[in-house]
């Protein structure tokens, strides 16, 4: 973040549209406009407190925080520094990042009304006379070369002259995340700038690139206070090819909608295992991960994180049996963050050559994403005999 004038921060985020003359018009989104979602934005951001703020940072990146309900926000980049992060989200959601965008709010002592501070950004991003567009600066705009791409194509719904302003909404900076003042206070802050609503994605990798620049006014230059944006995410999209109703306009976090969730990290699990995606079982199992297999099987009892679950359940089926396989039946969500799968096991225990297929109830609990207990009750005769002369 870089003071641009009194009051005003420069940062990428998502805006809404306007209905101000010129500018396009998208509608809403899950019941908000890109205006509205703006807002969210900034309280989204405001509310992680510095140590974990993802604003500044660079590499693996933990996305899941904060969010909630079926749009996740992404954070910008600053200016003149290329950023690269990584990181996991959940497949049906919808993801609200930033182009180039300004918060102006008063300091202490500052008595910008509402009107001043839209008049003022409208002002400094050039929108008063002249509107961006990809690729060029048109003389007099100061948002320059506005990109957004998925995968190397461009961004669904990302049209650059969708310019917006938020509604006044309130901000406090708290501990003072990416170079904020600690405990700056206004009720009726202004955002402005060019947004991007990406729709979601399918599960697996994706590159997500975007950015823009501030020009100087009738130049193509770098404005000469504010460098260019450029922002890359690796983003592993976790999740079933079943997603639930993912362009519906519900803004509903709900219990339902978080039980749905649920569902679809353990479907994309039980996908990591078949495939030996290891990437995937690692980000969807809990370092301290609580696992517990049926007693009196060779692999059964309790195992307590990652490491002694891969070696002592995973290791041991790699080791003795062939063609292990998990078939699910059936996944529906519980009480409590948990998710029950009737599955049948099966495979041949290579000491013997023998096959079995055996009747499963495996239950899964999750937190904020992630597994951190297992439990599975299996039909452990069907096991045993196979691996018996």
């Amino acid at each position: 973040m870089h003071r641009m004038f009194p009051a005003v921060l420069l940062c990428l985020v998502i805006l809404s549209p306007t209905t101000q003359a010129g500018l396009q018009e998208i509608g809403t989104t899950a019941g908000k406009s890109y205006g509205e979602w703006s807002a969210s934005w900034w309280e989204w951001m405001l509310a992680i407190p510095a140590a974990q703020n993802p604003q500044d940072a660079q590499g693996e990146v933990d996305c899941k925080v904060n969010q909630a309900g079926p749009v996740w926000f992404l954070a910008g980049g600053d200016v003149g520094v290329p950023t690269v992060r990584s990181c996991h989200v959940p497949t049906g959601k919808k993801l609200f990042f930033p182009v180039l965008n300004l918060l102006l709010f008063n300091n202490p002592g500052e008595s910008l009304t509402v009107a001043d501070k839209r008049d003022q950004l409208d002002a400094f991003l050039g929108v008063g006379e002249l509107r961006p567009t990809v690729g060029s600066a048109p003389e007099g705009a100061q948002a320059c070369d506005l990109f957004a791409t998925i995968d190397g194509q461009p961004a669904a719904r990302f049209t650059p002259n969708a310019y917006a302003q938020s509604p006044p909404f309130a901000i406090d900076t708290g501990d003072g995340p990416f170079g904020f003042h600690p405990n700056l206070v206004d009720p009726e802050a202004i955002s402005a700038g060019f947004w991007v609503m990406l729709p979601p994605l399918s599960p697996g990798q994706h590159t997500l690139h975007f950015g823009g620049r501030l020009c100087q006014p009738g130049s193509l230059a770098d404005h000469e206070d504010f460098g260019p944006v450029d922002v890359t995410y690796h983003l592993n999209v976790i999740g079933s090819a079943r997603d639930s109703d993912s362009d519906s306009d519900s803004d509903s976090d709900s219990d339902s909608d978080s039980d749905l969730d649920n569902v679809e990290i353990i479907e994309s699990l039980y996908a990591a295992f078949a495939s030996g995606d290891l990437d995937t079982i690692l980000a969807i199992l809990r370092e301290d991960v609580i696992w517990i297999e049926s007693e009196g099987i060779p692999y059964g009892g309790t195992f307590i994180g990652r490491d002694a679950v891969f070696e002592g359940v995973f290791g041991k089926i790699a080791a003795e049996w062939d063609n292990f396989t998990a078939i699910v039946d059936e996944t529906f969500a519980a009480a409590g963050d948990r998710v029950v799968v009737r599955q049948r096991d099966g495979g041949t225990f290579r000491a013997t050559g023998k096959s079995m297929e055996a009747p499963a109830i495996s239950i899964w609990t999750l937190e904020d994403g992630q597994v951190v207990q297992f439990e599975q009750v299996i039909d452990t005769q069907e096991v045993v005999s196979a691996t018996l002369p």
